[in-house]
């Protein structure tokens, strides 16, 4: 990719992209089970990428691609129900866009997402705290650190 990725932000762009050309090419929707193995056969995948997290038990890649898929979600290109993935309209006219461009406008609209519905948590006697942000919510934009 043009810019100096690490390799999760690199791997999950690839799979997020592939995952989104997959479900248009089987008519615009496909259960996610499919669509995830179906990635994971199209872009290579090393060692490091088929890895398992120690502390999850999770397949790094397929994680990886999960995350990835957030934005695309937060931006209207991705619609994830029932274990059905669908491309809408605007999905597919964002498969015109490079990898990179694409994950950014959906990065772009996570942030908005973000912003326009900050976390409310309760005290400890029930008292609802709007608009604190716990540092819960992972920031799209940040990569993990394991390079």
């Amino acid at each position: 990719m043009a810019e100096d990725l690490s390799r999760t932000r690199s791997l999950g762009i690839q799979l997020a992209y592939e995952a989104m050309k997959i479900i248009v090419e089987r008519g615009g929707q496909a259960p996610a089970r499919d669509v995830i193995a179906e990635a994971g056969k199209r872009v290579p995948l090393n060692d490091w990428a088929r890895s398992i997290y120690e502390k999850t038990g999770y397949v790094r890649w397929r994680s990886i691609l999960h995350f990835h898929t957030i934005g695309l979600t937060k931006a209207g290109y991705l619609i994830k129900k029932k274990g059905v993935w669908y491309v809408t309209p605007e999905g597919e006219a964002a498969l015109k866009l490079t990898p990179l461009e694409m994950f950014n406008s959906g990065v772009e609209a996570y942030r908005q997402w973000r912003d326009e519905n900050p976390k409310t948590i309760t005290d400890s006697v029930g008292v609802a705290k709007s608009g604190i942000d716990t540092g819960e919510t992972e920031d799209l934009a940040q990569s993990e650190s394991d390079q």
